[in-house]
């Protein structure tokens, strides 16, 4: 259904938070309409190494670490995004990896992240997405809720979602 719905727009992105081999594969699969518009924030696992960046940069993908964003801050980092994920497209899809958060927040998870970011950080990144781009779509991967006994991670990921739609609710 995915691949449907990506075919029935003229072009699409898939915009990552902490979730970088899937859009390599997808863009392998002929399924992006370009892997160079792809972005990825808040990566911070030590399974992306030099190489890995150096070969997503050279393919046009934004890559920015949790510690490039605070650096800058989240609103110039933000819009960056938007405008890069945007070039020539008619949409953009977003997919969020629950372990981009500090497992303070998501306990709930395959690989927790003692550096991810902070709920709010997200949360506020998906309203301005929301309220910024023609998001046609968006699913959050790795939430485990039997890993996660106070339902945690999953209360923080339908505040995501939530965020994603008051953005988008904003710009229409």
């Amino acid at each position: 259904m995915l691949e449907r719905l990506w075919r029935q727009r003229r072009r699409l992105v898939l915009t990552f938070i902490l979730c970088g081999l899937t859009g390599f594969i997808l863009a392998d699969g002929g399924i992006l309409a370009s892997i160079a518009n792809t972005v990825q924030l808040g990566l911070d696992a030590p399974i992306y190494s030099k190489t890995y960046m150096d070969v997503a940069e050279a393919s046009g993908v934004m890559v920015r670490t949790p510690y490039e964003i605070r650096r800058s801050g989240w609103g110039p980092t933000v819009a960056e995004a938007v405008a890069h994920a945007t070039r020539d497209l008619d949409g953009v899809y977003i997919s969020v990896d629950i372990d981009c958060l500090n497992f303070a927040f998501a306990a709930g998870t395959s690989v927790v992240n003692a550096g991810g970011l902070y709920v709010h950080e997200v949360a506020d990144a998906l309203y301005e997405i929301g309220k910024t781009a023609n998001v046609v779509g968006m699913d959050i991967v790795e939430v485990a809720p039997p890993l996660d006994p106070s339902n945690c991670t999953q209360q923080v990921a339908a505040q995501l979602v939530m965020n994603l739609l008051a953005g988008k609710a904003h710009r229409t």
